[in-house]
């Protein structure tokens, strides 16, 4: 091939990468977008939050979203937003803390040597905010579902292993 037509093909897969990165962020991510731009406003509007550390998408029994470290009126909050719902507004002092549920739950498991926690988040399961622990024990996954405010166990799940 000529240089002009090597210059021709190298401009037009450039094009081609141009508009496929485009093509993925307006109709793949849009989306995402529009739904967290959403979940912000509803945040300010019904909980009067402007300011959060984490704000996370949750689904287990419904699709929520968890913001910590949410700041209303100068303390630091947790808040659950549920579809068709008010907010679920839960002061920070409140909630055990992740460390403490962290700890309790290695100590729950203290005889098992296999046990690997592999994340901790907060969550809405049952019609209540709870601890999730994920984690490895014996080759197999698992959830385990700590009440968020008494640390109390809500409920252990076990994922089917594929062979």
């Amino acid at each position: 091939m000529t240089p002009r037509r090597w210059a021709m093909v190298t401009i037009l897969l450039v094009l081609a990468l141009i508009s496929a990165t485009i093509y993925y962020f307006t109709i793949i991510q849009q989306p995402k977008w529009d739904e967290m731009k959403l979940i912000k406003q509803r945040l300010a509007t019904e909980a009067n939050v402007v300011e959060w550390d984490q704000l996370a998408k949750y689904v287990w029994d419904e699709v929520v979203w968890v913001a910590e470290g949410a700041v209303i009126d100068q303390e630091i909050n947790t808040v659950i937003l549920r579809d068709e719902q008010p907010p679920l507004i839960i002061l920070q002092n409140e909630l055990i803390d992740r460390t403490q549920i962290e700890a309790q739950f290695m100590q729950s498991y203290s005889n098992e040597d296999t046990v690997e926690l592999l994340s901790s988040r907060l969550g809405f399961v049952a019609g209540q905010p709870v601890w999730e622990i994920y984690y490895k024990m014996d080759q197999q996954y698992n959830y385990h579902f700590y009440e968020a405010t008494t640390g109390q166990t809500i409920d252990n799940y076990r994922l089917i292993n594929k062979h």
